[in-house]
């Protein structure tokens, strides 16, 4: 799971840069850690996604 890693971070946002929706659940359970959560919104951001389940 990506907000297990040191690296989730980043991950999220290589992610969304390929456009993998499929990962948008497990990036949207970055936004419930409070140091990670502008970076998991931003890599939802990007790759359009609405909905997350």
């Amino acid at each position: 799971m990506l907000g297990e890693s040191s690296k989730g971070t980043e991950s999220a946002a290589s992610l969304a840069a390929l456009g993998s929706r499929e990962h948008a659940k497990d990036i949207a359970l970055l936004l419930k850690n409070e140091f990670r959560q502008a970076d998991a919104a931003k890599a939802l951001a990007l790759m359009g996604a609405t909905e997350y389940a």
